[in-house]
């Protein structure tokens, strides 16, 4: 054989090779893109899933909070009128003494 035959014979079979392995990297890029695709919908539908748990614990987390504020209201109000309360009770009833007996010192 001579060497420009044998040389040329190499040259054919190497791009032979590379075609083929050009074809199988294409390939297993489409396979890599469609992996990636079903990734993406599944992380998609996991945030979303999530999203829908986290809504009604938010809501509930919501209620427990203003609860919580009404009960510190009401207990501020209590306070209020347990510091209060009994000087106003007191000026009312000397108010409603007072017109009983005639005479109104608010007057």
């Amino acid at each position: 054989m001579d060497n420009s035959l044998l040389l040329t014979l190499i040259v054919v079979l190497l791009s032979l090779n590379l075609l083929l392995v050009g074809f199988y990297l294409i390939l297993v890029l489409n396979d890599v893109r469609a992996t990636l695709k079903k990734v993406n919908i599944l992380l998609d539908t996991t945030s979303e899933t999530a999203d829908s748990v986290a809504r009604p614990i938010q809501n509930v987390s919501h209620i427990a909070e203003a609860f919580t504020n009404g009960l510190e209201a009401v207990n501020i109000v209590k306070t209020v009128m347990s510091k209060y309360g009994h000087r106003q009770r007191d000026s009312v009833s000397s108010i409603l003494d007072n017109q009983k007996g005639g005479r109104d010192e608010r007057l």
